[in-house]
Parts: C-alpha cells; structure tokens; sequence
C-alpha cells in the first residue's frame, strides 16, 4: 500500500469517527429530551388529577398520610366538627365549669352571639341551679341538618340534645342551632378547625324520655 493511500484511508477512518460520534450524541440528546417530556407529562397529569383536592390535618398540624377527601367533604367534616365543639361549650356546664367552658365557647363563636346564650342561662336560673343545686348541664351534638358550602359564610343549622341532671332525675331538650361560619386562622387548641361562628341563634325543645 503506497504512502497516499495510507494517509487517505487514514482520513476516511477520522471522517467516519466523527461521523458515529456525532450520531451518539445525537441519540443521547434525543433520549433525554423524550425522558425529559415524558416527565413533565406525568407531572402536568398528577397535578390534573389532584385538583379540587385537600388533604387532612390533624389537630396538631400535621399531614394524615394517605387520607386525601374532596373539598367538599372535608369542609363539611370540620363544619360539624367545629358546631359541635361550639355547641357543648356553649350549652354544657356544672359549678366547676361555667367560666371555663364560656371562656373556650368564646374563641369558637362571636362574642354577641355567644352571650345571648350565656345571658339566657342566666336569666332562667340555669347557673344559679348548678351552682347553688348541684345541677349538671350537657350537650351533645347531633348533626348538621343543612349546610351550605357554596361559599363564605357557609350558613348552617344543627341539632344537639341538652341533658339536664338534677340528682337521679334528667329532663332532655333537643337544641337548635342555627349560624354562619367564616374562616379566621385555626388556634391550637382552642380553635384547631379555623371557624367562627356568627349570628348564631338557638332554641330548646322538650323531649319525651322515649326519644
């Protein structure tokens, strides 16, 4: 082989060289480029499918793990948990627990609402009988009966059964209450649902032991 044909098949080798090079490059890119697509189409679906989506605390602040509900559910689920805190505090007490239990009631409903009731208790003799009488006054929630979660305030109405105790013997009034709720910011642990309760309005209605 002559000295020109080496050095021209030298050159072919170095052309063909950067030619597969060029290609590896080439396919390397393109390989990223599509896992790179493929990722942000998995991203941009994940974050379709989560819309209108929340997901649960609990009272501490923390993520429940794996425990996602729609909006909607979650609303209502912390609604009537917040009416029924509100609804005990507002309507339960004994000697030791007046002060304590309005105290608690004022940090889930507005003060003007809150008093009305209060003052009533006071009016009709209820605090007097548990304070001088011994009487033990209970309250506990039902169920929500409406609640309208289209938008704030969300307006609601529940019911609740107050057991009075005088000695052995218990008198049972059913509750009604009816309010809107609006957000303000959730207060560990006075207020861990993040709801206040304003003009809220109740009524008590006697029941027959059977019920």
């Amino acid at each position: 082989m002559s000295k020109k044909t080496e050095i021209l098949k030298g050159y072919d080798d170095y052309i063909e060289g950067k030619r597969s090079s060029k290609f590896a490059m080439f396919l390397v890119a393109g390989v990223c480029l599509l896992v790179t697509v493929i990722a942000l189409i998995l991203n941009f679906l994940t974050n379709i499918e989560s819309l209108g989506q929340v997901q649960v605390i609990d009272s501490s602040g923390r993520a429940v793990p794996a425990e996602v509900k729609r909006r909607d559910e979650v609303l209502l689920a912390t609604a009537q948990q917040h009416v029924a805190n509100a609804m005990f505090n507002l309507n339960s007490f004994d000697r030791a627990t007046i002060n304590e239990n309005q105290a608690k009631a004022y940090f889930l409903v507005e003060k003007k609402s809150a008093d009305r009731i209060f003052s009533s208790f006071n009016t009709t003799g209820a605090y007097n009988d548990a304070i001088r009488n011994g009487f033990i006054y209970k309250a506990e929630f039902a169920k929500l009966t409406k609640f309208d979660g289209e938008k704030e305030p969300y307006a609601f109405e529940a019911e609740g059964i107050l057991t009075v105790t005088d000695g052995s013997r218990e008198i049972k009034n059913k509750i009604v209450g009816k309010g809107l709720l609006r957000y303000i910011t959730p207060s560990y642990p006075t207020n861990p649902q993040g709801f206040i309760i304003v003009d809220y309005l109740q009524t008590y209605e006697p029941l027959n032991q059977e019920e």
